[in-house]
């Protein structure tokens, strides 16, 4: 018999062993992305689905039915399906392979489907499963994938058993096709690796990048649609595979574009194939490739602000531009100037700065009005050709704008805050023409007032800040300039703290303290996993609003908006709460008070998978 299916058990991973994707520097394929060290897919799934992330090495991304046994059943083919009038579901070829991945997992994996209004990165997949041939439920999926998976891990399953498995397709407007396409695999503990020949080709494939080729590897129990792939390359060969691999592919890859450090470069490259369970082919077949050349200049808006600095001097400000190849620390900017719009050498520079926003231009004339273009140069000598000019005037005008600072700082989220002041006045510069800089510092009196956080457009009297630390402390000092760069020098400061983050600040704490063997990791005490891709369900259910405590089911383990209501800050804490504190006090683990504030903050910030 099958087991009950446990909510959110969806195991979505690009790479299925140990440090195949670790590393600060690990390049995730398309469709995944990099969480606490692992490709994972992309998305944090919907549905039914639970979102992906679990121990490298459990499986991985999906499979294939392979040599498990699974015999296409049902109607076969894909029917139109959907009931609305509005268009037609998605087209879909159905489940291609279905494999054990471990004693009590299978891999189901499947091509992209299409739709007429829903893109392939958007569309779902609805995973139904069954003991019996035919049996599945449909219309209560055991496992909705996350937007543009192909493939799923279903866990939980019981041990030497065959299941039968349908995918279908559902496209934003929640049509869903209505394929019968059937294929069935066995649970069981599989120890062969895949066999694979290696990668066959390297070639150019745009700036930086390089295209590799192969054949699809083999292997007893996972089919070649369920099979993924991980990269290896260096500038030296042989080609270091102690270290982990700089790059995943997903189920049924043939090819990759891998980008590199450097254009114009030669790499070696070698290709490894996982199998559903996680065992790689350890090929060291090595081939050798050149990334292609960069002709593509930064992108970049130019200047955003040029203000008086002196009689002989003005500071300009940008913002930092992108390129494809170079580092934000390596893009050189140039700053030209003329007393004439249109009139610049763009030829020579009049001043010239790295990994900066900002910078000051001298050598010019009192009193007199410049324009200023800024333009970015990568380090292959590309520069963007943008002529936007920002007008400013040398010193005339010595008096400061009158401004009483700051007067409200509120955050919402994990990493921005909304700012706001009253207006400035100047005896000069119009107040809708007087612009204001914003100092942001992590400690009291820390702001650094030679290079702004950032500066608003002429008359703003608000700004949303962006790109900050979830949990962590926000002072802010905001100075306004008048058109002739005088800008007074409040000190009145704001202060706010940014909410928790339940990926940066509460999974971290479960990974590092609570998902060791035997406690809260896949085969969780009282129920409960932690693991990546598992707790936030675990904890909120599949709803987002709660999951009874098993200990205490009057309980919910957590309770938005309320941590004193909520079974897990009882554990933490040890109120009134059954059997022992969590972590465990035999382990020698203890929280943080730190840790525990977080963990009681996101509560109380209403829980957010965030």
């Amino acid at each position: 018999m099958m087991r009950n299916w446990l909510p959110g058990c969806c195991l979505l991973l690009a790479a299925g062993v140990a440090g195949a994707c670790g590393g600060d520097d690990v390049t995730c394929g398309s469709g995944t992305k990099l969480v606490d060290g692992t490709c994972v897919a992309s998305g944090t799934g919907g549905g039914n689905a639970g979102s992906g992330g679990s121990t490298a090495g459990s499986g991985g991304e999906a499979g294939s039915a392979g040599g498990s046994g699974g015999s296409q059943a049902g109607s076969g083919g894909t029917s139109a399906g959907g009931s609305s009038s509005t268009g037609a579901p998605p087209k879909f070829d159905g489940v291609q392979d279905v494999a054990p991945a471990s004693a009590t997992s299978l891999q189901v994996a499947w091509a992209a489907a299409t739709d007429d209004k829903t893109a392939p990165e958007s569309i779902r997949y609805n995973v139904y499963a069954a003991a019996s041939d035919m049996g599945q439920a449909f219309g209560t999926p055991q496992v909705t994938s996350a937007p543009g998976a192909t493939s799923v891990l279903l866990t939980n399953l019981d041990a030497d058993t065959e299941y039968f498995v349908v995918v279908r397709a559902e496209d934003s407007d929640g049509m869903e096709d209505a394929n019968n396409d059937q294929q069935s695999g066995t649970t069981a503990a599989d120890t062969t690796a895949p066999t694979f020949d290696g990668v066959q080709a390297a070639e150019a494939a745009g700036a930086a990048q390089v295209k590799l080729t192969w054949n699809a590897a083999t292997d007893d129990l996972t089919g070649a649609a369920g099979m993924r792939y991980v990269v290896y390359y260096g500038v030296q060969s042989p080609v270091d595979l102690d270290v982990p691999s700089q790059f995943a592919t997903g189920a049924g890859a043939t090819e990759a574009i891998v980008k590199v450090p450097e254009a114009s470069s030669t790499y070696y490259f070698v290709v490894q194939a996982l199998d559903a369970a996680g065992n790689s082919s350890g090929t060291t077949t090595e081939v050798e490739g050149a990334s292609g050349a960069d002709v593509t200049a930064p992108s970049f808006g130019g200047c955003t602000l040029a203000e008086t600095a002196s009689a002989s001097e003005l500071q300009v400000h940008w913002a930092p531009a992108k390129d494809d190849t170079t580092a934000a620390d390596e893009l050189k900017y140039q700053v030209f100037a003329s007393p004439t719009s249109g009139a610049q050498n763009f030829a020579t520079p009049a001043a010239e700065f790295t990994d900066v926003t900002s910078g000051l231009v001298g050598g010019l004339q009192p009193d007199t009005e410049y324009y200023v273009v800024c333009r970015a140069v990568d380090k292959h000598g590309n520069a963007d050709e943008n002529t936007t000019e920002r007008i400013a005037k040398t010193l005339d005008d010595s008096t400061p704008p009158v401004f009483s600072g700051v007067t409200t700082v509120t955050s919402d989220d994990t990493g921005s805050m909304d700012v706001s002041w009253d207006a400035a006045t100047d005896d000069k510069t119009a107040t809708a023409d007087i612009v204001y800089e914003v100092y942001v510092a992590n400690t009291t009196g820390g702001q650094m007032f030679d290079v702004a956080t950032q500066i608003t457009d002429p008359g703003v009297t608000t700004l949303n800040i962006t790109g900050l630390q979830p949990a962590q402390d926000q002072f802010v000092v905001v100075r306004a300039v008048d058109q002739a760069g005088n800008k007074d020098t409040n000190t009145v400061e704001g202060f706010v703290r940014t909410n928790v983050s339940f990926a940066f600040n509460i999974q971290s704490i479960f990974t590092a303290n609570c998902t060791f063997s035997g406690c809260h990791d896949n085969n969780g005490q009282a129920g409960l996993v932690l693991t990546s891709g598992f707790s936030y369900s675990q904890l909120l259910g599949l709803s987002g609003t709660g999951e009874p405590s098993t200990q205490k089911p009057s309980l919910f383990r957590v309770n938005p908006g309320n941590a004193d209501d909520s079974y897990l800050y009882d554990k933490i804490t040890n109120d009134n709460i059954i059997g022992l504190q969590m972590p465990n006090p035999l382990s020698g683990i203890v929280l943080s008070q730190q840790d525990k504030d977080n963990i009681r903050d996101w509560i109380d910030q209403g829980a957010k998978q965030n």
